[in-house]
């Protein structure tokens, strides 16, 4: 009885090894695919439901109360999300003296209201699902609204109130103003924030861009319950405001929901006008030579506004030098064939007052040097010779096969609503946009190419590295 129990304990043994490793060899199968998914946005699509949606048609423009909002109707899970933005709200619309401010409202909105404490006004949003959140941008001033429609009443009540009847707690103010110093103190320590605030410093000096958008520790210091309040009845105005919404709603409901949330704003309020920024790319070198393992470096030139008739044929030719991740002509160049970085990419940054095409890369010290001329190597032969029609077609396929990954969840539709209203996009936007990339012309890619390639871009460098 004892060796067959012994043989059977063997036994069992090595079947509960062979589980262990089918389980990991499974789990391992899983994750790899997972991150084969990842990289790969056909395989993205074909393994979701949005790969048959076209979000034609859904869009309509509702209005009430003064108020107007882009809306889609989507019925497949009962949330609705409101996205919002007051336009000319942002850093760079604050005064010298209220440097920091913007950033501090966005965390005191949410510090509780006077009907609700801190702990109670998170209590309630966790107990009905709903989410607010506010956040702040160089040009604007955004918020969120997503919440379960059961739960509209209620959600309607509590941003409400962040907007009506905030508390301004001077306990949580000073713990918020304590937080944001020390955000402040902690960008010397990382290479990013350190590259963007010397680009800032050095591509917008002398104006708003250039300040810290975090602000300034000394001035938010200062900052009490009564300038929050005054920013909030200049700027939190109808005429300022874009709305999107998105979800289980219809159109009278979203009449309804836009009179409550925001009918209580005052009608106009400040307007301010930021100058323009132009970059005169000659190739100038601007270094931060502070010290981290790695060299951080951004490049740029002047680019297009978003209206701008050269907008889709520049887009379609930063998409193929910088802006299609490891397929772009840089990175497999510079990053894959020569391995002289750790990441490189370009991109439109585009806002209120600078329309740029930038790029970022990262490298050792020693490679530094090399991977720079080599990018530049890249870029005469790009303004040279542009594209062919065979690069365009597979940008073009790529761009629009693509597209409806944007739509991944509720709040990106309804964010993606307000973008539409900010840049004058037009309510069939969603309809049209595949065809303007469709439209594009060889010959007006590579006249853009020759337009803003042929600037020598300006380089905002951090770190030191060997060579000039």
């Amino acid at each position: 009885m004892g060796n067959i129990y012994r043989k059977k304990k063997k036994t069992g043994r090595y079947i509960f090894l062979f589980l262990i490793v089918f389980a990991a060899i499974t789990y391992s199968v899983f994750r790899w695919q997972q991150k084969v998914d990842l990289f790969d946005a056909d395989a993205v699509l074909q393994n979701t439901v949005l790969k048959n949606k076209t979000f034609s048609g859904k869009v309509s423009v509702i209005e009430n109360d003064g108020l107007k909002a882009f809306l889609m109707e989507e019925k497949s899970n009962p949330i609705v999300s409101v996205s919002f933005k007051f336009l000319h709200a942002g850093t760079a619309y604050e005064t010298d003296d209220q440097s920091g401010l913007v950033h501090l409202l966005s965390e005191m909105l949410l510090a509780g209201t006077k009907n609700h404490d801190f702990l109670k006004f998170r209590y309630l949003t966790e107990e009905y699902g709903i989410k607010i959140g506010y956040s702040a941008s160089d040009d604007d001033f955004d918020g969120y609204l997503i919440f379960p429609k059961v739960n509209m009443q209620m959600a309607e009540n509590l941003l409400v109130e962040t907007l009506t009847e905030p508390q301004f707690d001077e306990n949580y103010m000073m713990l918020y103003k304590q937080q944001l110093a020390h955000l402040i103190d902690t960008q010397e320590e990382n290479i990013e924030k350190v590259s963007e605030l010397t680009f800032r410093k050095s591509i917008c000096k002398g104006h708003p861009y250039a300040r810290n958008p975090l602000g300034d520790k000394s001035i938010i210091a200062k900052l009490d319950e009564e300038t929050l309040r005054n920013f909030m009845q200049r700027y939190f105005t109808k005429s300022n405001l874009l709305i999107g919404i998105a979800g289980d709603i219809t159109s009278s409901e979203a009449e309804h929901l836009i009179a409550r949330l925001f009918g209580h704003l005052p009608q106009q309020g400040d307007n301010r006008i930021l100058r323009s920024i132009v970059v005169e790319a000659n190739g100038k070198s601007y270094q931060n030579e502070k010290k981290f393992a790695q060299v951080l470096t951004r490049f740029v030139v002047q680019g297009t506004h978003r209206q701008a008739d050269d907008f889709y044929p520049l887009y379609i030719a930063n998409y193929i030098f910088g802006g299609s991740g490891l397929n772009s002509v840089i990175s497999k160049n510079i990053r894959e064939d020569k391995g002289l970085t750790y990441g490189i990419y370009t991109y439109l940054r585009i806002s209120d007052a600078a329309n740029l095409l930038e790029g970022h890369f990262s490298s050792s010290p020693e490679n530094f040097k090399p991977a720079k001329e080599l990018l530049l190597e890249e870029w005469h032969k790009f303004a040279a010779k542009g594209i062919t029609q065979t690069d365009l077609q597979q940008a073009k396929k790529s761009l629009i096969d693509s597209y409806n990954l944007r739509f991944s969840s509720i709040s990106d539709i309804s964010e993606m609503l307000v973008g539409m209203q900010k840049y004058n996009l037009g309510v069939d936007f969603l309809q049209k946009r595949n065809q303007y990339v469709d439209n594009v012309t060889l010959g007006a890619v590579n006249d853009a190419i020759k337009k803003y390639y042929t600037s020598e871009p300006d380089f905002i460098t951090v770190g030191t590295y060997k060579g000039d």
